[in-house]
């Protein structure tokens, strides 16, 4: 499935990062048509959720469904169509820059 190959490469980006997914053994799990991640790094966390649509919208369950992920704050979202697969990991890479970015600006905000 591209939708669960598209999830792990993001997952080992993410651990390139030193991110760590706390939820392993959950990690293609669904729940009310989504799908939820929480990854750590230190004492720093974040969640990313996947929502899982059919094609009109409708809920789903299948992981082939999955068009994008974002973060819980619906802000930074990754759009898993990208079909070259230089440009899908430099919009990986970007995304979680941004996660990064976003953490790390509420976390001196607090």
């Amino acid at each position: 499935m591209m939708s669960q190959k598209r999830m792990q490469e993001l997952l080992i980006e993410f651990q390139n990062r030193h991110w760590n997914l706390e939820n392993n053994h959950e990690m293609f799990e669904v729940e009310n048509e989504e799908i939820y991640w929480t990854l750590k790094r230190g004492e720093v966390s974040l969640q990313l959720e996947f929502p899982i649509l059919g094609d009109l919208g409708q809920p789903s369950d299948d992981l082939k469904d999955i068009a994008y992920c974002e973060s819980q704050n619906h802000i930074n979202r990754l759009f898993f169509g990208e079909k070259n697969p230089a440009i899908w990991k430099k919009k990986i890479q970007t995304f979680i820059f941004d996660l990064e970015s976003a953490v790390k600006s509420q976390n001196s905000s607090e």
